[in-house]
């Protein structure tokens, strides 16, 4: 299992860039939560672009001095992850 967290969470590692197109309204929204120390559900349909919007928002932790190592992307959906 931990070779598949590292292959998930490739700043633990190396540099990252994230992927996609910016937008920084829900980027901001995102962050304005965070700041609250609120929870927040992302949701919508299939290909929208929520798994790109943490990795962006992961990217921004990572910019604004977050320990990389402080930073677990686990998608639930992951079949290494189920057992």
């Amino acid at each position: 299992m931990e070779d598949l967290l590292y292959k998930l969470n490739p700043w633990w590692e190396e540099e990252y860039a994230a992927p996609g197109l910016v937008r920084e309204k829900y980027l901001n929204a995102l962050a304005a939560s965070a700041q609250k120390q609120e929870i927040t559900i992302v949701t919508g349909l299939r290909r929208v672009g929520k798994t790109t919007l943490l990795k962006q928002t992961i990217a921004g932790l990572i910019k604004s001095k977050v320990p990389s190592t402080r930073i677990l992307f686990a998608p639930l959906d992951s079949f290494g992850l189920m057992n």
